[in-house]
């Protein structure tokens, strides 16, 4: 990989985001172009910049990542989605799966296999945490 990996994260958790963006920020070939807490912040984001992977809770508080999804053309579009979640149910990740979505790290999975899954959705692969 060339060219570094552009990377925006959602999540209504501050101190979640903080922490990822420190986390991320050590790793080479992967950058941190933003974070958000809300639908329309990401939206507005997406907008506005580029970026190769949304990292995307799926619980916003009063909002769910996938309404963002929703507004996002992930079948056609180069921008990837992988939920980093606590949980959602097995019938959110198949809608999310049928709408695009590349994969599901778990928010109690290890930072590395974090980093990891971003590298191979960056690749054209897929990563589903077993949960």
């Amino acid at each position: 990989m060339s060219e570094a990996t552009r990377v925006l994260l959602v999540d209504d958790h501050v101190l979640f985001r903080e922490s990822l963006t420190r986390l991320l920020g050590t790793e080479p070939g992967i950058e941190v172009e933003g974070g958000c807490a809300t639908v329309a912040e990401g939206k507005r984001y997406l907008d506005e910049g580029v970026v190769d992977i949304v990292l995307l809770d799926y619980d916003l508080g009063d909002e769910v990542g996938t309404d963002l999804m929703k507004q996002m053309d992930l079948l056609s579009g180069g921008t990837k989605v992988l939920m980093v979640t606590a949980g959602m149910s097995a019938t959110a990740a198949l809608s999310a799966a049928n709408a695009g979505l590349a994969g599901v790290v778990l928010k109690h999975s290890d930072p590395r296999q974090l980093v990891e899954a971003i590298r191979r959705v960056a690749a054209g692969e897929s990563w589903w945490d077993a949960g």
